[in-house]
């Protein structure tokens, strides 16, 4: 399975993307939010003023997602942009294509004016920003590929060791890793996690479905230790952490997939 940060390029219908929005509050304390959808073949960009992914559709490049109005910084928090949000124009110029929004945005410098004509709905309308200097967003905001084990079919993608850094996936029974993502995996002593891990136990408990699973994790407590018996090419190898304190609006890990939420 290939692995990287999506900023550009093409997605194919089998993959899942993973959009993740790390900030950082007063006390420095880390909340992490999660959201997949499916994707249609093209391109996808991210709008950073709204955390807004922008993807291919039928009626032209849509906005799949955008930060809750708290979230963003406080100089769009009045930015009338919405999911669903068709992307018809750009500074005057027509826009078919998620390339060409991203080739116009980055030829931009940091406050010219963004000039979108969009529609919504049966409405057409104007939505004007300057735009941002990347050190002003309150945090990070990633996308990343997810697939199934040796780049088979997705099954039922399962994020609740995502605070460690595990994008799980449930298919035919087996909760295996599909991705590690490196920044948040740090947590993990010794032996280190890698795609295509099967999950088999937490501690002594044996892990058969998802539910087990959130249910198992969920009775260990912040600060205690965690082993994974996971199975890697055949052989069994332990994988130990102790689990991260839960800030308060850091557990949003239900993931849900666009279609059939």
């Amino acid at each position: 399975m290939n692995k990287f940060w999506q900023t550009k390029g093409s997605i194919n219908n089998s993959l899942i993307l993973i959009a993740l929005f790390m900030f950082w509050i007063p006390a420095q304390a880390q909340i992490v939010k999660t959201m997949t959808f499916e994707a249609e073949d093209g391109d996808v960009f991210m709008l950073p003023e709204v955390g807004g992914i922008i993807v291919e559709s039928d009626d032209g490049p849509k906005l799949e997602m955008v930060l809750p109005v708290d979230h963003r910084p406080a100089d769009y928090k009045a930015l009338d942009i919405q999911v669903g949000d068709i992307i018809k124009m750009l500074n005057g110029k027509s826009m078919k294509k998620v390339s060409s929004i991203q080739d116009a945005y980055e030829a931009m410098e940091i406050g010219d004016e963004v000039k979108f004509g969009i529609k919504r709905d049966k409405s057409i309308m104007m939505v004007k920003f300057a735009k941002m200097d990347p050190k002003d967003a309150p945090g990070k905001m990633m996308i990343r590929t997810a697939g199934g084990p040796g780049g088979g079919e997705i099954g039922n993608i399962v994020a609740d060791l995502i605070d460690v850094g595990l994008v799980l996936d449930e298919k035919d029974g087996k909760i295996s890793v599909v991705d590690v993502i490196t920044e948040m995996a740090s947590v993990f002593t010794g032996t280190q996690p890698e795609s295509e891990d099967q999950l088999i136990k937490i501690n002594s408990s044996k892990i058969n479905s998802a539910e087990e699973l959130t249910q198992i994790y969920g009775q260990v407590k912040a600060g205690e230790k965690v082993e994974l018996t996971m199975l890697r090419k055949g052989k069994e190898i332990l994988l130990t952490f102790e689990k991260p304190k839960s800030e308060p609006g850091s557990k949003p890990f239900k993931v849900m997939k666009k279609q059939g939420q």
